[in-house]
């Protein structure tokens, strides 16, 4: 799905309110058309210094939230200002990603609970890894048993000088 640098994607606003209607949570008249687009949400100029945006990145690592967790939020694209090739940036509603974390995480906090999932999804790599070993080494065993045997059969039919060591195979016709 390709989207416009600097367009916002929907959160389904409210479209059974009229536009003249809205007023932010202050009370002023004026408010961010960019943000309620985006985000679904009515905010003046002094309320979005109040509730900041982030990146998808930091809104990853801060909320321990997925990509199939911010699918559902909208957000803003804007071009990176670091690195003009480099994709978009993804920019998140503050407010909103808490909401999501706390649905997500409940009360806990979040940083803890991601923790905690990974040390899980860490333990289970580790007895996957642990069982792949030991697959391996049943299989490893059986190699060698196989080919020591093909190996006792090889030596039954040489013969070994005694002088010198000299292994001669002597095959029957």
């Amino acid at each position: 799905m390709k989207r416009d640098i600097g367009s916002a994607t929907s959160v389904a606003p409210r479209s059974d309110v009229d536009s003249k209607e809205l007023k932010c949570a202050c009370g002023a008249d004026k408010y961010s058309v960019e943000y309620f687009e985006a985000y679904g949400v009515v905010l003046c100029r002094d309320c979005k210094k109040n509730d900041p945006l982030l990146n998808k990145t930091e809104a990853k690592k801060r909320y321990g939230l997925t990509d199939s967790d911010l699918d559902s939020l909208g957000h803003i694209a804007r071009h990176n200002p670091l690195r003009t090739n480099w994709p978009a940036m993804l920019l998140y509603l503050v407010s909103q990603l808490k909401e999501l974390s706390k649905a997500k995480w409940g009360d806990a906090d979040p940083q803890a609970a991601k923790e905690e999932w990974s040390r899980m999804r860490v333990q289970k790599r580790k007895e996957r890894e642990r069982e792949r070993e030991e697959k391996r080494a049943v299989k490893k065993k059986k190699f060698e048993e196989k080919k020591e045997e093909l190996n006792q059969r090889n030596r039954s039919n040489s013969i070994t000088s005694e002088n010198c060591g000299l292994d001669v195979e002597v095959e029957e016709i």
